[in-house]
């Protein structure tokens, strides 16, 4: 896939700047190279695991939970 492409891509390209001594890459020289072999890199989008609508229900059902009483807890652990 292109991921693995890419990775290889930085692989070789640490490895090349290791055989330098030393000389490290820009993240620019970087992208170049990527793209001169039509593949492209992409910055990582930081999503949350849980919106907030889907939070706040599992927050709510939570809630709800609290008010039971022991024993109906003792009930669905026995159960499984």
């Amino acid at each position: 896939t292109q991921a693995r492409a890419c990775r290889e891509m930085e692989t070789e390209t640490n490895k090349t700047s290791r055989i330098l001594a030393g000389n490290a890459f820009s993240l620019k020289t970087i992208n170049n190279a990527l793209s001169r072999n039509s593949l492209y890199a992409q910055s990582q989008v930081k999503t949350p695991l849980l919106k907030k609508k889907p939070a706040n229900a599992c927050l709510n059902i939570a809630a709800e939970d609290l008010d039971k009483p022991s024993e109906h807890w003792e009930n669905i652990f026995r159960q499984r």
